[in-house]
């Protein structure tokens, strides 16, 4: 060929096979052509719509509770892996032909994989920020309110490596998004066909959710297999993000405040006796220490009948009936039944009374009549034991004794001593009483905000978890170990389309 000749030739067709860094941009142009024209930009839409979704479930609750933030976690982290799943499962098994004869003429393998992870990092980064826009358009507690003045002031929420915790959480769901993405990558290297590859994706996905190890718990054979899913560090650092071990709990109360919306209770029977033997504990660590505290001091009769009487559960204690009607035929079977009235049923009778020899012989057969009015006569009615004690003019004694001081120091266990080592408990120990205890008269009683706070301060600290703690080095430690996942699926994508000349097919 002459000189002239070769002149004429055009510089592009001079270079048959350009070098690895100069096919990058010529398969980039190839993949951005292919989301305009082949309709690559639908995946758009379909993350803003499941973005939508999620954030109708877990708004209310993200940031703001334990449970919250362990569901929005899980919730976020499944819409991070499913976006990057969808993004590549089927980008290079529907043009593995061309790839294969594109090869053979002088690609380079590197630079088709590249040119992809180039762009699928680009289309990650816009799915990221897509969900999180929608999100908070839908009223994910990504802001926290603030009084300034008299004038509350929504403001972002801080984050732990940058301003704004959306920042952070973008982040973290980018790199869950991309390890996806290169997951799908390799499986759609390895895959002859759309249809086999669409096949695999619902076992990755499967793979991901089930042994995430976050919202549903597993077994302790499968627990290891957690530490191969992309899932478990995502939803590890969401829920740090979102303060899982700070917000309280509230699984347990709304499981109790569901309980007294039913009017749940339970009747109880007790002995006097185990009332006392309660009372005496003294092998229990609590009851000891209960039993060692002092009461007395300056305080007057009044002050202390004051502080009683703003008391709750002194209010429903005298409120309580402690006398109920009582009739004649009442007396006659407490008389036959108790143990303490023995010696009454076994009095003689005089001789006269043929076929009775005792009271009890006697009371026994006035019993079983049915219809003498007389013994359906009642001796009590109804009363409280406000009522009662007004009755026994304890108040006016309480009156009169008003400015006493009460200077005594006692302590708790000699005050329940008196109560229960006296003649009549010991009398009395077999008495039965039965009565209904219902969960909302107990809360009521203690307090249902003091209820509320201890059982949700109490739940969050017994669900601390270490894995979800908001520090530098956990977080990043967990960012790693994501990217550790992009980096190795991208190396295997290499690695399966450099043996594509094999292929028979």
């Amino acid at each position: 060929m002459s000189e002239a000749n070769a002149k004429s030739i055009p510089a592009a067709l001079k270079i048959r096979h350009r070098g690895r860094l100069a096919q990058i941009p010529i398969y980039l142009g190839k993949l951005f052509r292919s989301f305009i024209y082949q309709n690559d930009w639908k995946v758009l839409p379909m993350t803003a719509f499941i973005a939508a979704l999620v954030s109708m479930v877990m708004r209310k609750d993200f940031f703001l509770t334990l449970e919250g933030s362990l569901k929005g976690a899980f919730a976020l982290t499944c819409v991070a892996i499913w976006n990057g799943c969808f993004n590549s499962i089927q980008s290079v098994c529907r043009e593995r032909g061309i790839v294969k004869r594109e090869h053979r003429s002088g690609m380079h393998i590197s630079s088709y994989v590249c040119a992809h992870m180039i762009y699928q990092a680009l289309l990650c980064l816009a799915q990221t920020v897509l969900t999180l826009y929608v999100s908070n358009l839908c009223g994910v507690q990504f802001k926290e309110s603030t009084l300034v003045g008299d004038q509350m002031v929504q403001t972002w929420r801080p984050g732990m490596f940058t301003p704004w915790v959306i920042v952070d959480l973008g982040i973290t769901l980018f790199f869950a998004s991309y390890a996806s993405d290169m997951v799908s990558l390799f499986v759609s290297s390895i895959t002859h066909t759309t249809t086999a590859a669409m096949t695999v994706m619902p076992f990755l996905l499967i793979f991901q959710v089930i042994f995430s190890g976050g919202l549903i718990p597993l077994p302790a054979w499968s627990r290891p297999l957690s530490n191969f899913t992309i899932s478990n560090y995502t939803i590890r650092c969401v829920a740090a993000h979102s303060h899982y071990n700070e917000v309280p709990s509230v699984s347990v109360w709304n499981t109790l405040e569901t309980l007294m919306n039913r009017n749940a209770g339970a009747d109880v029977s007790v002995t006097v006796g185990q009332i006392a033997d309660a009372l005496s504990d003294t092998e229990t660590e609590g009851m000891r220490q209960l039993r060692e505290k002092e009461l007395g001091g300056s305080m007057t009769v009044s002050q202390l009948r004051g502080m009683l009487e703003g008391i709750d559960a002194y209010k429903s204690l005298m409120a309580s009936e402690v006398l109920q009607d009582f009739t004649v035929r009442d007396a006659l079977n407490w008389v036959l039944e108790s143990p303490s009235a023995e010696k009454i049923r076994s009095i003689p009778l005089i001789s006269g009374l043929d076929g009775f020899r005792t009271v009890g012989e006697l009371m026994q057969t006035l019993t079983s009549i049915s219809d003498l009015p007389l013994l359906d006569q009642k001796l009590t009615s109804t009363m409280t034991l406000q009522e009662l004690l007004t009755n026994l003019k304890i108040f006016k004694l309480l009156d009169s004794l008003g400015d006493r001081e009460l200077t005594a120091k006692i302590t708790v266990g000699q005050l329940l001593d008196l109560l229960t080592q006296n003649e009549w408990v010991r009398a009395n120990r077999d008495m039965e009483l039965k009565t209904t205890i219902r969960l909302t008269d107990i809360v009521d009683t203690i307090g249902r905000d003091r209820v509320k706070e201890f059982v949700s301060r109490k739940t969050a600290e017994a669900a601390h978890k270490d894995e979800y703690a908001l520090t530098v080095p956990n977080i990043t430690k967990n960012w790693l170990y994501i990217n550790c996942f992009t980096g190795i699926f991208a190396l295997l994508s290499v690695i399966a389309l450099e043996f594509i000349d094999r292929d028979k097919r």
